[in-house]
């Protein structure tokens, strides 16, 4: 796992994630449940925050899985597509993260990588804007958690 992103929260109002990995959550999304694709599941559920696809293939290959890197980058890209996991981008590099059925949205931090999930919010519920703004759906929102904005410079 990226070391800035080893903070996850699921404390307070926020939900923990709700994918089990069971194979017929994946059929009921369109996605063939293959060996792979529930290895590759299995593996982010197990990960206390986000991951690259490098880390996750690195874990996935010290724990016996034969996979190679593509397939671990394309079955992550099929698992996104279906809504069981978020890619997220930190640093510059996306990495991802196993999440639930219910839509939400992640709170993301620059600085330190904590990554939290709240209730998805319309733009025009918090910011004054054109009128095209307010179907606009809030689902991920970079920026700079308190502890961050409160830490004494290095």
């Amino acid at each position: 796992m990226t070391a800035s992103l080893a903070r996850y929260s699921q404390a307070g109002p926020l939900r923990p994630p709700a994918v089990t990995g069971d194979p017929r959550e994946l059929r009921a999304r369109g996605i063939s449940a293959t060996p792979r694709r529930l290895a590759v599941l299995a593996a982010l559920e197990r990960q206390d925050g986000p991951c690259s696809a490098h880390d996750l293939y690195s874990s996935l290959r010290a724990e016996g899985t034969a996979i190679s890197l593509t397939t671990t980058y394309r079955t992550l890209a099929v698992l996104a597509q279906g809504g069981l996991v978020h890619a997220l981008e930190h640093g510059g590099e996306t990495v991802y993260l196993a999440c639930g059925d219910e839509r939400h949205a992640h709170l993301v931090c620059r600085a330190c990588g904590l990554v939290l999930e709240a209730e998805p919010v319309r733009l025009r519920d918090r910011f004054a804007g054109p009128p095209e703004a307010a179907a606009f759906l809030i689902e991920e929102v970079y920026g700079v958690c308190g502890s961050c904005r409160t830490a004494p410079p290095i």
